[in-house]
């Protein structure tokens, strides 16, 4: 029922960038798509913002954090760290969008900056169990082994399921077998 409203919100106001969003959130599949309807929400409030119309600016934050997100499902890593960047713009403060821009940022081997990243997602949300694991793998990376060890613990400890999909799409490991594989002997 839900998605038969936005449907319809959309036929009545299809420059709303909030309905827009909320379009591609609930109601269209593919990712590549979404990542259409999110910039198409992003340029329908810049419009607006330029013309000085009234456009949702409690909206943009959400809006750049989908479209980097998606951008990052999609494997655009660079893309995805930019437009998650310009959305601190709107949400500094939103767990998620910083959690992604770690994600985006370790990727691309912005290791430093990603650990930044995930450390304000983690000050807002401490037990955010993505941020723990993310911060744990990008530790590796940077072969901080014992810190890695740490916030691996801290992610499992605080709920972290690990779906098996993600070693084949994301190249990560669950953390309970790089625990037993990298910290046994280091307890």
């Amino acid at each position: 029922q839900g998605k038969e409203y936005i449907s319809k919100a959309y036929q009545l106001d299809s420059n709303n960038e909030y309905i827009i969003n909320q379009y591609a959130y609930f109601i269209v599949e593919k990712v590549e798509e979404k990542i259409w309807w999110y910039k198409n929400a992003l340029l329908i409030s810049k419009l607006k913002k330029n013309l000085g119309y009234r456009f949702n600016e409690s909206i943009q934050g959400e809006i750049y954090n989908n479209i980097g997100y998606n951008l990052y499902l999609n494997q655009n890593f660079v893309e995805s760290s930019v437009y998650l960047l310009d959305g601190l713009e709107y949400g500094s403060d939103d767990p998620e969008l910083l959690n992604n821009l770690g994600n985006s940022l370790q990727r691309i081997n912005y290791l430093d900056a990603a650990l930044i990243y995930y450390d304000m997602a983690l000050k807002i949300e401490p037990n955010k169990v993505f941020s723990l694991n993310g911060k744990a793998n990008t530790f590796l990376k940077l072969g901080q082994i014992d810190s890695a060890c740490v916030y691996w613990q801290k992610a499992l400890v605080n709920g972290y399921i690990f779906n098996e999909e993600w070693r084949d799409i994301w190249n990560i490991e669950d953390p309970k077998v790089q625990l037993a594989k990298f910290c046994k002997e280091r307890k």
